[in-house]
């Protein structure tokens, strides 16, 4: 949408996905920008320091989005919080932590900016079916973000028993494995994952997820009751046949 407004986008350096503030603080000197958009998570792969982030755009005079798709219902209220962002928006479309297989939402406390935007707001109105899906769903975001964010912590654990697993310490929805042949590897994975429908692995490097070869696992693509120990453990032993 920048592009297609005429408006120039600068690129934010970042460790792996994850904002460094410092190199945060240096660019908004630089470029001067009007905004910063952010996921709630560097690729699924890690929670972003979004209060740190936000306390920054808000001190030097930066709007704030955060794409929260990942990151609703966050029980720590760390991620898709509205005092952590001027604005946030996010998708309802599946796979998603809030799951209406269509549609999302925008939300600002600001008037400012809310008035300012009736036009465009207008013109992209959920249907009601939409938007009482968005209504129900939402009540089982809490359990569905947790629930994710614990398989994942787990896999990392064992994981990182035998092989190098990305932002190890940091919770996410997903979990990347480095890997020199990432394509074989995806390839042996997707082999030996008995799941139906979309799914699970992502090849890297991925614009959406992170510039360095490695695959990286789905878990949010997962429906919550497939998140067992043994479901979990047929993950681990399979990368342990190809390390």
């Amino acid at each position: 949408m920048a592009e297609f407004c005429g408006l120039e986008i600068v690129y934010l350096p970042t460790e792996f996905g994850l904002v460094k503030i410092e190199v945060l603080k240096h660019f908004i000197e630089k470029f001067n920008p009007e905004a910063l958009f952010i996921t709630s998570f560097a690729g699924y792969m890690a929670d972003q320091p979004l209060s740190n982030i936000y306390n920054v755009c808000d001190d030097m005079g930066v709007v704030m989005v955060e794409d929260a798709s990942g990151g609703i219902g966050d029980e720590n209220g760390l991620l898709g919080n509205g005092d952590h962002a001027h604005i946030i928006l996010a998708s309802t479309g599946s796979p998603k932590t809030v799951n209406v297989g269509n549609g999302g939402f925008i939300s600002t406390d600001n008037t400012i900016l809310f008035e300012s935007a009736k036009n465009i707001l207008s013109s992209v109105k959920a249907d009601p079916v939409t938007c009482a899906g968005i209504a129900s769903e939402i009540k089982n975001a809490p359990q569905v973000i947790s629930k994710t964010i614990e398989a994942c912590k787990f896999l990392k654990l064992e994981i990182n028993e035998f092989r190098e697993v990305l932002h190890n310490n940091r919770q996410s929805l997903n979990v990347a494995v480095p890997d020199e042949t990432p394509k074989k590897l995806g390839y042996q994975l997707r082999k030996g994952l008995n799941v139906h429908g979309g799914s699970i692995i992502t090849v890297c490097p991925n614009y959406n997820r992170v510039n360095l070869k490695s695959v990286c696992i789905e878990i949010k693509n997962l429906d919550i009751r497939c998140m067992t120990p043994e479901n979990l453990d047929i993950i681990i032993q399979l990368l342990k046949t190809q390390t």
